[in-house]
Parts: structure tokens; C-alpha cells; sequence
């Protein structure tokens, strides 16, 4: 089950970044070229703080991961249900 989760994520995320990519191309301007090319460049580091499903502000990084587990869960079980009906 977590397998398909992660695979749903990842087509979901993918199609984003094509979508993005395709916006930038198509609008032939160089200085949103270098402006895309540079956000790709630039190193982030770690998630920021998230809101737990009672609102609690979660910093720790375990909360996190298990606050954006079930998050993604949601919105899988939301997708499947969708593609059911």
C-alpha cells in the first residue's frame, strides 16, 4: 500500500514539474528562463514547521513525516474513491 502511495505521489509531482517546465518554455522570455534554472540551482534544507490535523504547530521531524504521511494517505484514499465513481 505505502508503495502505491509513493508511486501516486511521485506521477502527481512529475506532472507538475513538466507542466512548470512547459510554461517556461512557452513563454520564450530568457529572464524567466534564468529565473526557473536558478530556483533549480539553489540548495534547500529540510521541511518547515506543519499544522497537525488538530492545528498544533509541528516542528519535530518524526511529527512531520507522520503528519505528511497521512496527509498523502487522505488524499490517495481521495483519488481512488474519485476514480471509482
Amino acid at each position: 500500500m505505502m508503495r502505491l502511495i509513493v508511486n501516486v505521489a511521485d506521477l502527481f509531482m512529475n506532472m507538475r514539474c513538466i507542466t512548470k517546465e512547459s510554461d517556461v518554455v512557452s513563454a520564450e522570455n530568457l529572464g524567466t528562463f534564468y529565473r526557473f534554472v536558478n530556483k533549480k540551482l539553489t540548495c534547500k534544507t529540510g521541511v518547515g514547521a506543519l499544522y497537525d490535523t488538530n492545528g498544533n504547530l509541528v516542528t519535530d521531524d518524526e511529527q512531520k513525516a507522520n503528519v505528511k504521511y497521512f496527509l498523502l494517505h487522505q488524499f490517495v484514499l481521495l483519488m481512488t474513491v474519485t476514480m471509482l465513481l
